[in-house]
């Protein structure tokens, strides 16, 4: 009887393809795999997780009433330089706030995995000391998603949920002590873009080069001398309902200070102001031919304004008192009687700048302009500072901008490569670019409207490389267009577009395993409400793809952990102190167990137990599977006698 060997070498070529017909596959590749990575000329068994830190169950505040701590929802890794020398580290955690059952809002957290200490970083006037909103619909979905990015060479932190104003932490250069640690706040003129429009900028007297004296009185004398040299034209028609002014004067070297409207001398108006605020009722009068000065009401008060409509020109012009002299700046703001609060998607550091995208802007009664497409360049920051401004408008040295894309779809993340700052939407990339010009520093352009991104933190580097989860398929990006290449057709790509849990696809979330080089693509599978269950990790050096299980994962990050002993193998340094030299897996696990029933942090790709939902650790099982390999190719065979599996360890 005929027989042929068929050999199964070389196990770590291929990996697991989940796409192709089984039939037509090399002996070496792999149909199904759980727990096993393909390298080193072998199939490994993954190792599995340990709790970092379990029944995670941080004092709450008592403001809002009786609180209890809820879910995890976010952990991620401030790299803070104040503690690198002393091998300590801070992770920092968002968990749920409860109060009568219900979630109330979310709390942040610092946690030095060397020491063990905990520390309440949550603003105490963010919602009445409530935390950062609660953010669920009826149905239970996140309608925010959390991110996080470092800035000022790791001394601050900041944390944005896409429902909040972003927030951050500057620590002090030297500060070793986490209870010294500031709380999270809002970044600083993070509303500046609406806060205040400056609508003129001008110097009594010499914007008109006449004399303090100068005065018009007829139609000619108007086109050559102004009617009053403190008369300004505000350049446009005021509405009173929607809007009002703050109006400065600064005499050169000296403070500025606040001018208060009163009546105009003639034709006031209806409802016109006196000494206070603009009522969203008044009505200027009409632009005398003499516009003469206001006077002071009361006596002794120095600077004063008012208000009259140019019926020629169907402008809002502003008249000043006396007290307003030849040399002096007077400055006018259009301030909306409608605060506006400013949200975003996603924001990211670039340089010593910051990038937000996906923007939203609020309004006191509700009203919502949503801005998926638009990204806001701050100002410059100082060094050891944040950003101060982010208003393209604002007065004075200026380098903050704003961009629309060119197409209608949703910023979903921004991360820096080569020097630029690659911009994802779902369905296009744009570059952002330094431009070496103190004007306009940063400038934009379109790579492709072919690819995008899915989500928020779907997108990791690698290599000088980007690989991306987009919509229909999983890429890597170099920076052109022309070499972006699928590394997941015909492999894993409909595996996984079709197992993934599109409800809570924002959840998923990649990590870099660098010491294996690895990416881990962490995702909600099936059936699995909000947590990724799943990791297709695909392994960059051999371009080859496995499988392993996760259990009730929300989120994740590579981080330094705390190590056991001298004499463990695997984490051989103290156990109250972190080593900077290999980053694990850090994942935020919801549980159904244990004495909080709510959360822990595990260490992942540690010895060879899972911390499975019941809080308790598991042995877990690895495998590899091959369905319907050919044994036909050359000969007619007939029977298929033995194979044999060589395992070691």
């Amino acid at each position: 009887m005929a027989s042929k060997v068929i050999p199964v070498i070389n196990l770590q070529e291929f990996g697991v393809v989940k796409d192709t017909p089984t039939v037509g596959l090399a002996s070496n590749i792999f149909t199904d795999a759980k727990n096993m990575r393909f390298r080193d000329m072998a199939a490994w068994k993954m190792k599995g997780d340990v709790a970092l830190i379990e029944n995670l169950n941080p004092s709450m505040s008592a403001a809002p009433g009786s609180t209890t701590a809820g879910e995890i929802v976010f952990v991620t890794w401030w790299n803070n330089p104040n503690l690198i020398s002393s091998g300590q580290t801070y992770y920092v955690f968002i968990v749920e706030q409860i109060n009568g059952g219900n979630v109330v809002g979310h709390r942040a957290y610092l946690y030095n995995p060397g020491s063990g200490s905990i520390q309440d970083v949550t603003p105490t006037t963010l919602n009445s000391n409530a935390g950062f909103q609660s953010g669920y619909t009826a149905t239970g979905e996140y309608k925010g998603g959390w991110q996080a990015t470092e800035f000022a060479g790791g001394f601050c932190i900041i944390i944005n949920n896409g429902l909040d104003k972003p927030h951050y932490i500057m620590d002090l250069s030297g500060n070793t002590t986490i209870g010294n640690v500031p709380k999270f706040a809002a970044l600083p003129a993070w509303d500046s873009y609406n806060t205040k429009n400056i609508i003129l900028e001008a110097t009594v007297a010499e914007t008109f080069g006449v004399a303090e004296t100068g005065t018009g009185g007829d139609a000619d004398a108007d086109k050559v001398t102004p009617r009053n040299i403190r008369l300004f034209d505000l350049g446009s028609k005021i509405d009173f309902t929607v809007a009002t002014l703050f109006v400065t004067k600064q005499t050169p070297n000296e403070t500025t200070t606040e001018c208060v409207p009163i009546a105009a001398k003639t034709n006031a108006g209806t409802n016109a102001p006196n000494q206070g605020a603009i009522d969203k009722d008044f009505v200027p009068g009409d632009l005398p031919t003499v516009a003469d000065e206001i006077g002071t009401n009361p006596a002794g008060t120095n600077f004063q304004y008012g208000l009259y409509t140019d019926t020629e020109t169907n402008t809002t012009n502003i008249i000043f008192n006396t007290g307003i002299v030849s040399k002096d700046v007077v400055r006018v703001y259009l301030v909306s009687r409608k605060p506006i609060t400013n949200t975003c998607g996603v924001i990211r550091a670039f340089g010593n700048f910051l990038v937000a995208g996906n923007l939203k802007e609020v309004t006191s009664d509700g009203t919502i302009n949503e801005m998926p497409g638009v990204v806001r360049t701050s100002d410059v920051a100082v060094p050891g500072s944040v950003p101060q401004n982010w208003n393209p408008f604002a007065p004075g040295t200026n380098t903050a901008d704003e961009f629309t894309l060119s197409d209608t779809a949703t910023v979903q993340d921004m991360v820096p490569l080569q020097g630029n700052m690659f911009i994802y939407t779902n369905t296009s990339i744009h570059k952002l670019y330094l431009t070496s010009s103190v004007v306009t520093p940063v400038a934009f352009t379109p790579v492709t409207s072919q690819y995008g991104c899915q989500t928020t933190n779907g997108i990791v580097e690698f290599d000088g490389r980007h690989l991306v989860i987009g919509s229909n398929d999983i890429y890597i990006f170099s920076g052109n267009p022309g070499n972006i290449t699928s590394i997941a057709d015909a492999k894993v790509r409909d595996y996984f577009y079709k197992n993934l849990n599109n409800v809570y696809a924002d959840n998923l979330f990649l990590l870099r395993n660098q010491s294996q080089d690895e990416i881990w693509i962490c995702y909600p599978k099936g059936s699995s409400a909000k947590k990724c269950n799943e990791a297709l990790v695909y392994n960059f050096r051999l371009n080859n793809w496995s499988i392993r299980e996760l259990h009730g994962v929300i989120a994740g990050v590579m981080a330094p952990v705390k190590g056991v002993s001298t004499s463990d193998s695997e984490r051989p340094w103290s156990n109250t102190t972190v080593n900077f030299n290999k980053l694990y897996p850090v994942l935020a696990q919801q549980t159904t167990g244990g004495s909080n029933t709510k959360a822990n942090l595990l260490g992942a790709d540690i010895g060879y137990n899972h911390r499975v939902l019941d809080n308790s650790d598991d042995p877990y099982t690895s495998y590899l599977q091959r369905e319907s390999m050919s044994v036909t190719p050359e000969f007619y065979t007939e029977q298929f006698n033995s194979i044999a599996l060589l395992t070691q360890g």
